[in-house]
């Protein structure tokens, strides 16, 4: 279907997300579909006591061969939530392929922070770069507890240069070695993606971000869906970045779906979407 098959954003919101590279809609999600990710999430954590709740990634793999999560394919379930792709298909076009699924929580107290960063320079497997990002609060993001900060309007010069930061420094993710040259960027400028619990933002993967550590005495759980153009190529023979470690940070075998329109490139392994999505 060509047309978007709900207008949920306004033509305004539209024309904001293409201004700001990041959007937070007047839509959100409705008490029972919020309530189901929330039970989804407890579950993740309860399955994985020793993964970092910072780095529930591929939470809908269920045998734990992208990186040792045992997930959940219900987690798809979501991410193919007609509103959301209704949203995206304004922003993205007719055509949407789904390519990354995880779980971000910032635990009280302990959580870490994320340096200002583009997502668009860990994408080397994906050409042309024509992406967006839903980032769903499942426990509501405010300054306390680390909400994200974006850079409005900066997406428009592309992938920036980016420094190395200090790996070792305790306050820094793992995986995010590195930090958007500071020359490149005026911090005053920054803006707060302050959320409740079922809100989301949708942003390109150009946009510069960061968060703060999590000095609260509540969680920050997000729940965060990828999704690139059908006119786009995921293509997994490519050698994601490292991290410090060495390791991959993008790892092999990763499932897309085709969660709206057709793959127009014809080139991309899909696998099958879940029968109840």
């Amino acid at each position: 279907m060509n047309a978007a098959r709900q207008a949920i954003l306004s033509k305004d919101e539209v024309r904001r997300y293409h201004e700001d590279g990041l959007l937070i809609p007047k839509y959100r999600l409705p008490p029972e579909v919020l309530a189901n990710i929330q039970r989804l999430l407890g579950e993740l954590i309860a399955r994985n006591p020793d993964v970092p709740q910072e780095l529930l990634l591929n939470c809908n793999v269920e045998d734990g061969s992208l990186g040792g999560v045992r997930g959940d394919r219900a987690f798809v379930r979501f991410a193919a939530y007609p509103p959301l792709l209704d949203v995206l298909e304004q922003v993205l076009g007719p055509d949407i392929i789904l390519w990354d699924v995880a779980v971000i929580c910032k635990p009280p107290k302990t959580g870490k922070g994320i340096p200002w960063h583009q997502d668009s320079p860990y994408f080397v497997k994906i050409r042309p770069i024509d992406t967006a990002t839903i980032w769903i609060a499942i426990d509501g993001a405010w300054p306390d507890n680390g909400c994200m900060r974006f850079l409005p309007g900066l997406h428009k010069k592309g992938i920036l240069n980016h420094v190395r930061v200090d790996a070792t420094d305790p306050d820094v993710l793992l995986g995010f070695e590195t930090s958007v040259d500071p020359a490149e960027m005026d911090e005053d400028r920054a803006r707060e993606v302050i959320l409740e619990p079922g809100e989301f933002c949708v942003f390109s993967a150009h946009c510069p971000h960061s968060s703060t550590p999590n000095t609260s005495g509540r969680r920050r759980g997000a729940l965060i869906l990828r999704y690139m153009s059908g006119s786009s190529v995921y293509d997994d023979s490519q050698i994601g970045l490292l991290d410090s470690k060495g390791e991959p940070v993008d790892p092999v075998g990763r499932p897309i779906y085709l969660v709206r329109g057709r793959d127009r490139t014809g080139r991309n392994v899909l696998a099958d979407l879940p029968a109840f999505t």
